[in-house]
């Protein structure tokens, strides 16, 4: 059985990973190196499952393995975004919006890498049952949580990137949250 936390604690975690995953931004270490790209995509990783994907853990004996697995997908699945956005596979960027090389549509696509990967592991790993609104939610809340951040990205500060990360993070822990038969006992949920 996952793990009893309201809808609101559950939002507060996945803002709280979104800050400190803006918090490694700002702290951009050298990439070329091991511990930095270590550093830079696995905290991040962690700061998503821990806040957004461990509340939906099956309490078994297997469930620090699960954990586990769901930093390293979690992990997996910023590293992809972070590619698509850097690398530009999509190169009809629209400076117009962002301000940036790196379009919208760089955005989205890592939007959607990113979610893709992290909501497939909340299903296979977790794991929970779904219904169809799931995947219709994924894609509604990486749409919107990757123009949010192609929009916020370039912006000056901690918090103009912060809103991209936080609004990300809640939006895919909202599509999770909805898409799955995991708030039926919400009324009993830790507040």
């Amino acid at each position: 059985m996952p793990l009893n936390i309201s809808l609101r604690a559950r939002l507060l975690l996945s803002a709280t990973s979104g800050i400190g995953c803006t918090l490694v931004w700002f702290l951009e270490p050298d990439l070329a190196s091991f511990f930095g790209n270590l550093w830079f995509y696995g905290l991040p990783g962690l700061f998503f499952a821990a806040g957004v994907l461990f509340p939906y853990i099956r309490q078994d004996k297997f469930m620090h393995l699960r954990g586990a697995a769901l930093v390293l997908l979690s992990t997996l699945g910023y590293w992809g975004a972070t590619l698509m956005v850097i690398e530009n596979p999509f190169s009809l960027s629209t400076e117009w919006m962002t301000g940036s090389e790196s379009g919208w549509l760089s955005f989205l696509t890592g939007s959607v890498t990113g979610a893709f990967t992290v909501m497939l592991a909340v299903v296979l790993i977790a794991p929970v049952r779904v219904t169809l609104l799931y995947p219709l939610l994924g894609v509604v809340a990486s749409i919107a949580g990757g123009l949010i951040t192609a929009i916020t990205f370039n912006q000056d500060g901690f918090w103009a990137l912060g809103v991209g990360y936080v609004s990300w993070h809640m939006l895919i822990c909202l599509a999770i949250y909805f898409g799955t038969h995991s708030r039926r006992a919400d009324h009993q949920a830790i507040p």
